[in-house]
């Protein structure tokens, strides 16, 4: 990965090895509950705390869901309808209404993020 103009990272291991390419003064985005940020310095840093609000809704498999979310409200990269529709189309059969709940909580920080 050379040069990338938006990260999100949900371990520190990922921080470690992707940050350092990740260009000045892009978005990085980091699952708090797990990502400690040593020097945020040149980058616009937007913090959720992922794994614990996947934790609150009983699963923390979802927490990628719960970031997907933040990241569509904080990047507006995609339309919410066409990133539930993805999020619909490639989750395990059964888990629909769980990742559907963990994007709205995601998306939902992200909104209140961008307000404060």
């Amino acid at each position: 990965m050379e040069n990338p103009s938006v990260l999100a990272i949900m371990s520190q291991e990922a921080y470690t090895k992707y940050v350092p390419a990740l260009r000045k003064g892009a978005p990085l985005l980091i699952d708090s509950t797990l990502v400690k940020v040593d020097n945020p310095n040149g980058f616009k840093l937007h913090s959720i705390p992922a794994t614990g609000i996947a934790q609150e809704l009983g699963r923390t498999a979802v927490a990628n869901i719960v970031m997907l979310g933040f990241l569509t409200a904080v990047m507006k990269i995609a339309t919410v309808d066409a990133m539930k529709r993805a999020i619909a189309a490639s989750v395990p059969k059964g888990t629909g209404e769980l990742n559907m709940k963990a994007f709205e909580r995601g998306y939902k920080y992200g909104v209140e993020k961008l307000k404060a």
